[in-house]
């Protein structure tokens, strides 16, 4: 686990009113430091420790809510397929850049200011990671929230939704669905892995697909097969109902697994290339 949030205690309304208004205290102590601007009755000794409390109150805040961003950043992670060890970094410094714009005095939680900050940050880092950023932000979380809905309809239904049905639930246009639906599916598994390998203009190899299944021995057995019967390596392809059905979840829980394992494997193939 990159972070355990059970060491952390939850701050409540007062903590972060009074940690913040000690930051602030901080900032402008260090400021008096750093430029010489004293008044007559400053005593450099006490705006060293104001200045050293400003800064523990801020490392407090901070780890104080580091738990919101774990969970962006597993949510994200599931969602596109990325390591959520590196959604959280990128959500830690939208937390930084929060903690600094959060004016305590309006009266409002931290946590309803900064959480649309931290996730911008998660999901933009998600999409450019994944190799969805050439498409629009705005076109990028419609394809994320229609991929939602589909994984919502085939738990309550127990099968595959297809565009269609899916377009007709919605009231969409099927083409508009379809197509929308296609940022969020890569064309082969052959095609994602492509992205992060070197691009020498010639069809796959021999030895990029020995390099494949030896990556995918590397797999957890479930993810492993998960991916092997979706793309018909080594195995005859299998429907994703079937293959829920045959593993014992749900079509969506096994899209989420899916989507972790592609994340996984494009690691491998990576690492194995610069090796």
């Amino acid at each position: 686990m990159f972070f355990d949030p059970t060491i952390v205690v939850l701050l409540n309304a007062e903590d972060e009113s009074r940690l913040a208004a000690m930051i602030e205290a901080g900032l402008a102590a260090e400021y008096a430091l750093a430029t010489g601007s004293l008044c007559c009755d400053d005593d450099p000794e006490d705006l060293e420790r104001v200045r050293d409390s400003g800064r523990a109150a801020h490392e407090e805040f901070y780890l104080g809510n580091l738990r919101m961003v774990i969970n962006l950043a597993r949510s994200w992670s599931e969602r596109a397929g990325v390591a959520a060890e590196e959604l959280f970094q990128e959500g830690c410094v939208g937390l930084g850049w929060a903690i600094q714009r959060w004016d305590y005095r309006r009266g409002y939680r931290f946590s309803s200011f900064a959480w649309q900050i931290v996730e911008a940050a998660i999901s933009h880092a998600a999409l450019r990671r994944c190799g969805m950023i050439e498409a629009s932000r705005f076109r990028m979380r419609n394809a994320m929230q229609l991929r939602r809905v589909q994984e919502r309809l085939e738990m309550v239904l127990g099968r595959e939704v297809g565009v269609a049905e899916l377009a007709d639930y919605l009231g969409r246009d099927p083409g508009v669905v379809a197509e929308t639906l296609r940022l969020t599916a890569p064309s082969s598994l052959t095609d994602d892995l492509l992205a992060v390998l070197p691009d020498n203009g010639d069809e796959p190899s021999d030895d990029l697909h020995a390099e494949l299944r030896e990556c995918l021995d590397e797999l957890p057995r479930s993810e492993a097969f998960i991916l092997r019967c979706s793309y018909g390596i080594d195995e005859p392809p299998v429907t994703r109902a079937a293959m829920a059905a045959r593993l014992g979840m749900s079509v969506s829980t096994l899209r989420r697994v899916e989507s972790r394992a592609l994340g996984r494997l494009r690691t491998l193939m990576t690492e194995a290339d610069a090796a």
